[in-house]
């Protein structure tokens, strides 16, 4: 058992049968953590996680302070959240970058991919030089110039190399049919793949009905556990973005729609980006605050990311992790439901799209695809 855990897809061989997701659960982080200290467990954290390991800290940070009753000050908020946001363009780009290209038979962009790394630790570098933003009790120093011009050099960077245009003239294009201007005009990655989805099974390819975990309240929203019969509710860029004008008709959601939503999720966070470094007072696209003691949320590139913890005399009691794994390939969940469109497909068309669908949900899940 890993602590990312992992993601089986089982293909019946009967047409008409249904798909079954198996979700091995994570690792369970009680036994490393319990007994410890705040400090000690945020800087254990990041090291468990390889994936998405500034969200984890930040929502670790949040979950203990909620438990010990401590507010850090709107700076630290600030820093931790710039960074949040950065490590959520980075693993964007990584996944256009180095995934998108097979979907139309090609090699990985390895040199952009290789740009975009060195961005989160160069904003590391001028808002929490000291590597404190993480700690309890923190104070940070936020250099905002320094910030500005690292945003600088990520935009260039999607500009050129993603949309072939400015992020936020890409945005606002227009409707649905601006965006299929656009994949046909342009020669990126990112436009081709569009294009393809498009044109091919991708428009139509897993089309559901959604259900979105933001349309929940906070109090009812820390797992996917306990919800019967009902359709377990999704957390995705999508989520996030599906008010967008190239969204906004889509009544049910295809891989093709999902693909959109990463691109706009993308742009959209590097302007947040931007906007929480020079305007103090913006709040960036989070969830809503949770009164339980000792929860902490953050929205990474994939969803919801949620740490719950239970504290004795200062240590650790229990810890829980809920990652956007955990709903979306849950029972009933969006991974289940957009499978099971798949019946009737000839057997290998559907390993083929299968493989799709996962990719659009969740890109960087480990899973395998099988008949049986």
């Amino acid at each position: 058992m890993s602590l990312e855990g992992h993601v089986e897809i089982v293909l019946p061989q009967d047409p008409a049968g249904s798909a079954q997701v198996r979700l091995a659960e994570p690792a369970d982080v009680t036994g490393l953590l319990s007994g410890r200290g705040g400090e000690d467990v945020v800087k254990l954290i990041p090291a468990l996680y390889a994936l998405c390991g500034t969200a984890h800290a930040a929502a670790a940070c949040a979950a203990l302070e909620s438990a010990s009753g401590f507010r850090p000050d709107d700076q630290t908020r600030r820093t931790r959240t710039c960074l949040v946001l950065m490590e959520r363009i980075r693993e964007h780009i990584l996944r256009v970058t180095l995934d998108w290209p097979a979907f139309i038979g090609e090699a990985p962009d390895r040199n952009t991919a290789r740009a975009a790394m060195p961005l989160l630790a160069g904003l590391k570098a001028v808002i929490d030089p000291h590597r404190e933003a993480f700690l309890p009790g923190a104070a940070t120093v936020f250099d905002a110039h320094g910030a500005c011009e690292v945003i600088d050099q990520a935009e260039r960077l999607i500009g050129d190399q993603i949309f072939n245009e400015t992020p936020q003239g890409w945005l606002g294009r227009g409707g649905p049919s601006a965006i299929g201007q656009w994949a046909k005009t342009r020669t990126t990655i990112a436009s081709r793949v569009i294009d393809e989805l498009s044109s091919g099974r991708g428009k139509d390819l897993g089309a559901v009905e959604p259900v979105y975990l933001s349309e929940f309240e906070s109090s009812h929203s820390i797992a996917p556990e306990g919800r019967g019969s009902d359709p377990c509710p999704e957390t995705s860029p999508l989520d996030r973005r599906r008010s967008h004008p190239f969204l906004a008709s889509s009544g049910k959601p295809s891989v093709m729609d999902r693909h959109i939503a990463r691109l706009i999720d993308l742009a959209a966070t590097l302007l947040e980006l931007r906007r929480m470094v020079l305007d103090r007072t913006v709040e960036p696209h989070m969830p809503g605050p949770v009164r339980s003691e000792g929860i902490g949320m953050v929205e990474t590139a994939r969803g919801r990311l949620t740490h719950q913890v239970s504290m004795h005399r200062g240590a650790v009691k229990t810890y829980r992790i809920v990652s956007p794994t955990r709903w979306n390939f849950a029972a009933g969940g969006i991974a289940e439901r957009c499978l099971n469109t798949l019946r009737g497909a000839a057997p290998d068309d559907r390993v083929t799209c299968a493989s799709l669908i996962v990719a659009a949900i969740d890109p960087c899940v480990a899973h395998s695809v099988r008949g049986h």
